[in-house]
């Protein structure tokens, strides 16, 4: 059985590789949309809002997301950080 701690964790992880998908498939849509209406890459820009919800005790959770969505070629242009009794949100917003 799995501690509280270590179930936040596997879920917070399944939620950043859910938005590495979702970046790899904004990026697929960028290029064939760039593609059909002959744009060279870097023509279109398009952003993406990502909200991480964790325990106060776990502060990389922000600084994974961004780092992963830099990996696939996205920058973080605003983040924010909101505290609710025990839970962090971390709010950020990117472009592809």
């Amino acid at each position: 059985m799995l501690s509280q701690q270590d179930a936040a964790i596997q879920a917070t992880a399944a939620y950043i590789n859910q938005l590495k998908e979702r970046v790899d498939e904004s990026k697929m849509r960028k290029e064939l949309a760039m593609r059909s209406n002959g744009r060279q890459p870097g023509a279109l820009v398009s952003g993406l809002e990502v909200t991480l919800i964790s325990g106060v005790d776990k502060n990389s959770v922000l600084s994974e997301a961004i780092s992963i969505l830099k990996e696939e070629g996205a920058e973080a242009v605003c983040a924010s950080v909101s505290i609710v009794g025990d839970k962090v949100f971390h709010t950020f917003y990117a472009q592809v």
